[in-house]
Parts: structure tokens; C-alpha cells; sequence
């Protein structure tokens, strides 16, 4: 068995318009902790979502309540699939270069809406396992338990967007 499958998944999906399949990776662990960074801030911006997300917080997010979150925003969207999706058909590449590409946003924004929801899910699959999501709400618990405690609460003070991450490229 290839050991760097199983670091690094994937998964390949076809689009039209393409010869080959286009293989969707995993983000390296620095974009992953700027998806994060991203995601947490749309999140927090969006406060019907979180009225959704009920008295657990932001613990309770699941796979599916992220995606929602991402296939509504263009711009996380691009920035994901520009980072996970890889070019191996020519017609698709930006170059003649032999070795597998990121798709360019040129590319991205020629594709009908059905192929950028294939990539879009296949990423998300990919970068938001039950395993990721749960090491995420791990570590983050170990972060919150650091917070300083609201006044006459034995909780935490929970994160609000004054204090969220900021969102990085």
C-alpha cells in the first residue's frame, strides 16, 4: 500500500470538458490552519448560522454545516479548489509541464456550476473527515479551556468576531 495515500488523501473526480480525471488533495497543514482561520471567521459573521448551531457552540458544527457555509461563499470556494484540486489533462493546464498543477482560477471560472460542486464536495470530504473535525474541536477545546472565565460563569468566555482569528490568504 502507498504510504502517502494514506497521509494524504484523495480522491479524483471527472468534470466535462477534461480528459483525465482531476484529483482532489489535502491542503498542506499551513493552508489548513488558514481554511480554518477562514471558515471560523465566515462562520462567526453569518449570526443566523450560528443561531442554528444551538447551545453547544461552535462544538457542534458538523461536515454538512460547513459545507453550507462554504458552497455560499465564491471566494472561499475559489481559494479551496485552487489549493486542492490538481490538474493531470493538458487541455486543463496552464503549462506544458508533465508534473500535476493546481487548478487555476481561470479554469475554475469556465466550469459549470455542477463541476464546481463535484470539486467543491470532494473537497470538503477530503479536508473536513470526522477525523479532522474531530481533532479541530480537540485542540480546540484545549485552547478554550485556556480562556479566561466570564464573571459568575464556570464557562469560558466563547469567542466572538472581535476576537476570532483573522482570516489570512
Amino acid at each position: 500500500m502507498n504510504e502517502t495515500k494514506i497521509l494524504m488523501p484523495e480522491k479524483e473526480v471527472r468534470v466535462s470538458g477534461s480528459d483525465a480525471p482531476l484529483t482532489v488533495g489535502a491542503l498542506s497543514w499551513k493552508d489548513g490552519l488558514t481554511f480554518v482561520a477562514k471558515i471560523s471567521q465566515m462562520i462567526l459573521q453569518q449570526a443566523s448560522f450560528i443561531a442554528g448551531v444551538g447551545e453547544k457552540g461552535l462544538a457542534s458544527l458538523t461536515a454538512e454545516k460547513i459545507a453550507e457555509v462554504v458552497a455560499g461563499s465564491a471566494e472561499l470556494c475559489e481559494w479551496l479548489l485552487t489549493r486542492t484540486v490538481f490538474v493531470n489533462s493538458p487541455t486543463l493546464q496552464h503549462s506544458n509541464t508533465p508534473t500535476p498543477q493546481t487548478l487555476q482560477h481561470s479554469a475554475l471560472s469556465g466550469m459549470p456550476v455542477v463541476d464546481v460542486l463535484r470539486l467543491l464536495d470532494a473537497a470538503l470530504e477530503v479536508n473536513l473527515s470526522e477525523e479532522v473535525l474531530g481533532l479541530g474541536k480537540s485542540v480546540g477545546g484545549r485552547l478554550a479551556a485556556l480562556m479566561p472565565k466570564r464573571p459568575g460563569s464556570a464557562t469560558s468566555t466563547p469567542i466572538s468576531s472581535a476576537t476570532a482569528i483573522p482570516a489570512g490568504s
